[in-house]
């Protein structure tokens, strides 16, 4: 099993296995910092639209910027 993803395909968080509908950003782009709803658990990514419309629900986005 291969570890990339295809560019437009929802991750799993790795702490609790919730389906993220985010991607992994490329060299080139700006991600977006998110946070696991379930566990907490922090990723940079890029949003994808999914399938499932509930899966928006599994990610909250993180504004660094107001934490300073």
């Amino acid at each position: 099993m291969s570890s990339s993803h295809v560019p437009n395909e929802p991750i799993a968080c790795v702490e609790c296995g919730l389906r993220l509908p985010i991607r992994q950003p490329q060299v080139d782009e700006q991600h977006r910092t998110f946070r696991c709803a379930f566990c907490g658990a922090v990723y940079a990514g890029i949003p994808v639209e999914t399938p499932n419309a509930e899966d928006r629900f599994n990610i909250r986005e993180i504004n660094l910027d107001s934490a300073y």
